[in-house]
């Protein structure tokens, strides 16, 4: 989709930040981890939180464009994200990490996929050591997509890498 000068990406450009700082829009809860459900869905008859509307928006346009149309956008985006000191920011970067994960798998050319990999895990893998609760659950989230949706592409060293970090997760 073009913009008014012709713009390539001109669309994802202008949408993917608006959909990342709904996803930053999320507190901080006092046992979070401890709770018994988690999972950030909505309980009946509560209203959609700012995160989940922008996660959503993203995921949809993200499956409607495709790859090839949002990968640089996406990329430029998780730098910033992830590297971000904020823990709001990491979040909303690995949850987009887990979301694009589901899109990459639609790739047909699966050696685009390959040099990603092995960065895309280590990735990941730290980001399971951060302090605070909700990065790491965001970062596991993101390694269980990666293992559904590419999980019979994987090579060996990231397979086992991945189900270490998984294991020392849950032990």
């Amino acid at each position: 989709l073009k913009g008014p000068n012709n713009e390539k990406s001109y669309f994802a450009n202008k949408f993917f930040p608006i959909c990342a700082r709904l996803m930053w829009d999320v507190q901080e809860v006092p046992g979070w981890g401890e709770a018994q459900n988690t999972e950030e869905e909505e309980e009946e008859g509560e209203e959609m939180q700012n995160s989940d509307m922008g996660e959503t928006a993203l995921d949809r346009v993200t499956q409607a464009l495709g790859l090839r149309s949002t990968f640089a956008v996406i990329s430029s985006q998780l730098s910033g994200l992830l590297g971000s000191a904020v823990w709001q920011h990491q979040r909303a970067g690995l949850r987009i990490m887990g979301n694009y994960l589901e899109v990459s798998a639609r790739i047909t050319d699966k050696n685009q996929l390959i040099q990603h990999r092995g960065d895309v895990a280590n990735t990941l893998s730290n980001f399971t050591k951060n302090s605070h609760i909700q990065i790491r659950a965001a970062a596991y989230y993101a390694i269980c997509q990666l293992f559904v949706m590419q999980g019979r592409d994987l090579s060996a060293a990231v397979t086992e890498q991945l189900l270490g970090v998984l294991l020392s997760g849950i032990t």
